[in-house]
């Protein structure tokens, strides 16, 4: 067991209930999702940050879905990680 990942899904299970005041649920989710890809990585949010051309601090607002990373941004977060970005499109519920 991880405990550091354990911090992270305590920390984001904290960032989902504050979801109202935090940003959209999309965007939470998103954030999610990059939080995980970086500790999968071993990164800390300040190595991420260095790696992707960017800032701690905007990590950070990634990561609670404060703002939302443009496509080229992604594309810099998943090689730096690891990941494969897979963007889909779903049909919104009626």
């Amino acid at each position: 067991m991880n405990p550091e990942l354990d911090l992270h899904q305590d920390w984001l299970n904290e960032a989902e209930n504050q979801q109202a005041s935090q940003g959209t649920e999309p965007d939470i989710a998103l954030g999610r999702e990059i939080t995980r890809a970086r500790v999968r990585a071993g990164l800390t949010q300040e190595q991420l940050a260095r790696l992707v051309g960017a800032t701690q601090p905007a990590i950070a607002r990634l990561e609670i879905g404060k703002s939302c990373p443009d496509l080229k941004a992604l594309r810099k977060i998943a090689e730096v990680t690891s990941s494969q970005l897979v963007i889909h499109l779903e049909e919104t519920p009626a």
